[in-house]
């Protein structure tokens, strides 16, 4: 599960299971929302003013106001997220388990995507999923 993320005196809570991420604000009892639609596997949701984005399991970028929980928008990634997302007060990088990295400018109205760079091992794509051990590093045959 990726870890909660605070705002203030806000905890944003996510979930791998549909109706398990909100928002907690230490002022109120209780939550003070839950999606139904945002869920969050292994990377920590990344919060730019009103707005959280969550990545599913599968690679699904979904944009939340972080005031309601309103679903804004949803975008696909090349895939699963086992990192958390970079901000850099303009752009947010979202970097894929299989080396793809999609670079936004986080919205409210959409992901506007402004760049997408794939990582290469000694010229091969990661995003081909062979095996990238080096020869040192591989099994020995018995």
């Amino acid at each position: 599960m990726a870890p909660a993320t605070r705002i203030g005196d806000r905890l944003v809570v996510p979930s791998s299971t549909k109706g398990g991420s909100g928002l907690i604000d230490a002022s109120e009892a209780g939550a003070a929302w839950v999606s139904d639609e945002a869920t969050a596997d292994f990377s920590s949701p990344l919060l730019v003013g009103n707005v959280g984005y969550f990545v599913n399991p599968v690679g699904v970028l979904h944009a939340a106001r972080l005031d309601t929980g309103q679903m804004l928008w949803r975008h696909r990634l090349s895939g699963a997220c086992w990192t958390s997302p970079a901000f850099d007060g303009r752009h947010a990088y979202f970097f894929g388990v299989d080396g793809h990295t999609v670079v936004i400018a986080p919205s409210p109205e959409g992901a506007h995507v402004v760049a997408e760079n794939a990582l290469t091992v000694e010229g091969v794509s990661t995003t081909s999923r062979q095996s990238m051990a080096p020869s040192c590093c591989a099994p020995t045959p018995r």
